[in-house]
């Protein structure tokens, strides 16, 4: 049997990891590959193959006469997948002669283009597989499997000499847990080889550490916090530096007070998977800036948690991964990390409407999740720009979908603004036309082009003309470190 017809065969058992479950196996589905794989062993005269309780599976190919004393070698692969994609009903797609153009996915008509993964274009005449679209393919490291036991049929077949070959394959290792129960002596090899990725003919002889560490830090204070990090550098001995906290929003304010002086008032925000702002408000002096007029106390806003916005569909398929259902209902609306999602539940009832032609909303129904980078991307170009572009060929098709983009980035862009409209309010800002307030942006949907002209657009419209409020718009350059060292000259 070929390589590939193994790799096809062992890609539809579902076999994902589960680092959550604390438990070895990390899931009992490891052990659907891991059995079938015994008899595959034995079939290939590994007759002592077995998987034992935590599903690792060893088995041994003796020597061949007049071997016997040479070095055992081990051959290793894992046979779990990680949890990026599903794993479960795999469909792998085989792509022969492959012409070094894109990569089309079938089933949700994603593509991989050479110009993103440039290794494509050395591939050119070769036999490609991937899955459809819808779930990894799981060649991490089944691929692996197949081209050792592969390996042993063919060196069987060939009556080739060999020592003792020890063979292992191991459940999760996407999770850091692969060789946790691994029986060493039991296995019995002198050297061994893990075949899990690389290219071919290559070697490695050297591994990266997967160790990780959760650090828990009790306390919303920062003195909690720096005292913790002061007993840490002196139980090493090692100098303790003058250290202060600030968050991103109070940094950017005072990024501005120190690079766009003369203002009347700063605001300082930040827009991307969350949103919050810092501003100037009357109080106690904590912080004084040649800039900055008056006393200058830093709050935050605390909008990523604001739950004030009763209207929109809220339970997104987000929910399910990080966050309880019908939560954080102002941080959903305008966070980078769903603004994709509901571009594409719009486009479902669009769909569903039959306002999308048959190819159309059969490709937008196929989608399981959508990023706002791939809905810029169509923004910018929507002929050519990527996944949409693709799925939106007919004219009518992008007029609808540019239509629901743009109302979906203007309806972020609103709420942000109103944020910005009750604190420019509540420090009693924005009045006097001769000292406007300085609103300091970061974070990436300042940096995203669509998302930042129409933020701007409601700026204009909505703070300017609609309230009348007198507001500048400035992003500086490095302005988080500057802020941070502005924050901790002002607190020594």
């Amino acid at each position: 049997m070929r390589a590939y017809e193994r790799l096809l065969n062992y890609v539809r058992v579902h076999t994902t990891s589960d680092e959550n479950s604390g438990t070895h196996p990390s899931a009992e589905r490891e052990f659907d590959l891991a059995r079938q794989l015994v008899e595959e062993m034995k079939a290939l005269g590994m007759e002592d193959a077995h998987v034992d309780e935590h599903c690792y599976v060893y088995g041994t190919l003796p020597a061949t006469p007049g071997c016997e004393d040479q070095h055992a070698l081990g051959l290793i692969a894992h046979m779990d997948t990680a949890d990026d994609a599903s794993g479960e009903n795999v469909q792998p797609v085989v792509w022969e002669n492959y012409n070094g153009g894109d990569v089309t996915l079938p089933a949700t008509g994603m593509v991989m283009k050479p110009s993103v993964f440039p290794f494509l274009t050395s591939m050119k005449g070769e036999t490609l597989i991937t899955s459809d679209g819808t779930t990894l393919l799981g060649a991490d490291d089944k691929a692996g499997i197949a081209e050792i036991l592969t390996a042993v049929e063919t060196i069987q077949e060939k009556g080739l000499p060999h020592g003792k070959l020890c063979i292992a394959f191991t459940p999760d290792e996407e999770i850091g847990e692969g060789a946790e129960l691994f029986d060493i002596p039991g296995f019995g090899a002198d050297f061994a080889y893990t075949v899990d990725g690389g290219d071919a003919g290559s070697i490695e002889y050297e591994n990266f550490n997967a160790a990780s560490a959760t650090v828990t830090i009790h306390g919303f204070s920062e003195k909690p916090v720096l005292a913790s990090l002061r007993e840490e550098l002196q139980s090493r001995g090692a100098p303790i530096p003058p250290m202060t906290l600030i968050n991103e929003s109070d940094a950017a304010l005072l990024a501005a007070g120190v690079q766009n002086p003369g203002q009347g008032r700063y605001l300082g925000g930040t827009w991307g998977s969350s949103i919050d702002v810092g501003f100037v408000a009357p109080g106690s002096i904590v912080l004084r800036w040649p800039g900055i007029p008056g006393d200058l106390t830093l709050f935050t806003g605390g909008f990523s948690q604001a739950q004030c916005v009763p209207f929109g569909l809220v339970d997104y398929s987000k929910d399910r991964d990080c966050y309880a259902p019908g939560l954080d209902l102002y941080l959903k609306m305008v966070s980078t990390d769903y603004l994709g999602e509901i571009f594409r539940l719009v486009m479902i009832k669009a769909a569903e409407r039959k306002l999308l032609s048959f190819g159309c909303s059969r490709d937008i129904l196929s989608l399981t999740q959508l990023d706002l980078e791939t809905v810029r991307q169509f923004m910018a170009d929507p002929q050519a720009g990527g996944t949409l572009a693709h799925f939106c060929r007919e004219p009518e098709d992008r007029e609808v979908a540019l239509v629901v983009a743009q109302a979906v980035l203007e309806r972020a862009a609103r709420l942000v603004c109103a944020n910005l409209a009750a604190v420019i309010q509540f420090i009693g800002g924005g009045r006097d036309a001769n000292a406007p307030v300085c609103l300091s942006l970061q974070g990436s949907a300042f940096s995203a082009p669509p998302l930042m002209a129409i933020f701007e657009a409601q700026v204009q419209a909505y703070l300017r003309d609609t309230l009348g409020l007198h507001v500048t718009l400035w992003q500086g350059d490095n302005a988080l470190p500057v802020g941070t060292a502005a924050a901790a000259l002002y607190r020594t």
